[in-house]
């Protein structure tokens, strides 16, 4: 005998009761769907939506990281590249390999003006080194003047 109190979801093929469903937008009929299954299947389809449209799902424009560069520093990758390649790959004040974190292009907040490339901790201590220059947060404070020092009378890209 049927149940008219329950349902079979589309999605999960699981027998719910009606109010696990939302009716339909004329209100006649119940979704197929359950509203968790629903859910899932509403979120997916605007990321979806939103990575075809090249945008955020808050509706901003996504900006790849050589759009960004253009944008901001008026570089392009290959010079980038380039750079890279004539430090070795390494951070400019820690000489640590880049690759296996990341990496971060420096710049003078005042000018706006790209300084260098450095691993995303001595990025972060730079920023903060700056704003405070008592503390260096856990890089040395020579090797951060030397930098700051280096950049300031050369432009490195």
């Amino acid at each position: 005998m049927l149940d008219l109190a329950s349902k079979i979801c589309k999605s999960c093929q699981v027998d719910k009761s009606l109010d696990e469903y939302t009716y339909h937008k004329d209100k006649r009929w119940r979704a197929v769907k359950c509203k968790s299954c629903e859910r899932i299947y509403q979120r997916d389809y605007k990321r979806a939506k939103a990575k075809r449209e090249g945008k955020s799902k808050y509706g901003a424009k996504y900006l790849t990281d050589e759009a960004v560069m253009k944008r901001r520093y008026g570089l392009t990758q290959a010079l980038v590249d380039a750079q890279l390649k004539a430090i070795g790959g390494k951070c400019e004040i820690c000489r640590t390999p880049l690759f296996s974190k990341g990496y971060h292009l420096d710049h003078c907040h005042k000018t706006g003006a790209p300084r260098g490339i450095l691993c995303p901790s001595c990025n972060q201590a730079l920023g903060k080194f700056e704003k405070k220059l008592n503390k260096s947060y856990g890089v040395s404070k020579k090797l951060l003047k030397q930098y700051l020092r280096r950049t300031s009378q050369e432009q490195k890209l």
